[in-house]
Parts: C-alpha cells; structure tokens; sequence
C-alpha cells in the first residue's frame, strides 16, 4: 500500500495559479484526464504554520473551499491514534491540501481531495504574506498558462456555501453528566466579577 500511494503522488504535474501571473508546479495524485483538473479546481490559498494536529485540519469544516497549504515539510509521517477519533467532521471539506511531501497513512489514503506535492511550501507562503498583496483565490490544474484576469473574475467560490458544513440537528460525540456548581463556587465567582 505504502508503495502505491508513494507513486501516486506524482501522477501528473501540475500547477497552482494566482490572479497576477504567479504559479507553482508541482505533481497531484491524480490522473492526467482527471476532470476536475482538466477544467480547474478554484479556491482560497489558506495556510498553517502547525507541526502537527494535520488530520483535524484536513477534516476542518472552516477550510470550505480553500486549499490548505501545510507550511511543515513533511505531512503524514505519524498515523492517528486508533483509540482517539480526532477527525473535526467525516471527511475533508478542502478542496486541495498541499505539502512540501507526503507520507503514506490511513487519513491521507482516504482522502477524495486531491494531493499536491513538490513545492516549495514556504516560498508559497511568503508570496500569500508579502509585501505585494495580491488575491488568495487559486486554481489548481493541469494547464501551464495561467488562466485570464476574466476567468479569475468569473471563478466562483463556495468558501461561503455554509449549507455544504452544516447539519440539520445537534449531535453529541461524548456524553456528559450536565455540569452542577456548589453554591460556594457560584458565590465566589460572583464576587470575584463584581471586584473588578
């Protein structure tokens, strides 16, 4: 398995356009026909900057629509705990998640985003954070030139689509006995509000 998955992640070249020209090439785990890339997968460049914790940020609701960019050199070099489900939802809202290189594991194996490797994680942040400040809205495709100022104007989107996050009902992951204070806890709280 890890063999395969090491293959796959240089399938095809690929490259990450920005609005003002800027690209960077790297390789996606998906084939060279691949639909989605052929006509552009569109989003928001977001980063972290986090060491660890990459499966509860890959399986972040908030990063809807954007591509997650791990600033770490290397993702996927330790597996989840098998006791401690740490997944924020079932799967990946993201609509890439890029890394310097990847390491074979469950989380990433599973993953229907698409995986772009090869670049150089840290000089992509420094132009999302530079001085010159240009848009964070990217595609990622298969096509070397950079798609038009109007393509860019057109591209929509679903950072905002919340309806694609949310639930219809409550749900609870751990059940808890509701939480009773000691009148004395209460009293000395609301002593310490009114002092200052």
């Amino acid at each position: 398995m890890e063999k395969s998955f090491n293959l796959s992640l240089k399938k095809s070249i690929a490259y990450l356009h920005f609005e003002d020209g800027t690209k960077f090439k790297g390789y996606v785990n998906r084939e060279g026909d691949d639909p989605q890339l052929q006509k552009g997968l569109w989003g928001e460049a977001a980063f972290t900057t986090g060491m660890s914790g990459y499966q509860e940020t890959i399986t972040d609701p908030s990063f809807l629509g954007q591509h997650i960019i791990f600033t770490n050199a290397h993702i996927g070099n330790y597996e989840r705990n098998p006791d401690i489900d740490v997944a924020q939802s079932k799967k990946s809202f993201a609509t890439c998640i890029i890394a310097r290189n990847f390491s074979y594991n469950e989380t990433l194996a599973r993953l229907d985003s698409p995986l772009f490797s090869g670049v150089d994680t840290r000089r992509l942040v420094r132009y999302l954070t530079g001085p010159k400040k240009s848009s964070h809205k990217s595609v990622l495709t298969f096509q070397s030139t950079t798609p038009s100022k109007e393509e860019f104007a057109q591209a929509r989107l679903i950072t905002d689509d919340l309806p694609l996050v949310s639930q219809k009902q409550k749900k609870s992951f751990i059940a808890m006995a509701p939480i009773r204070l000691s009148s004395s806890i209460m009293e000395s709280s609301r002593r310490s509000l009114i002092r200052q």
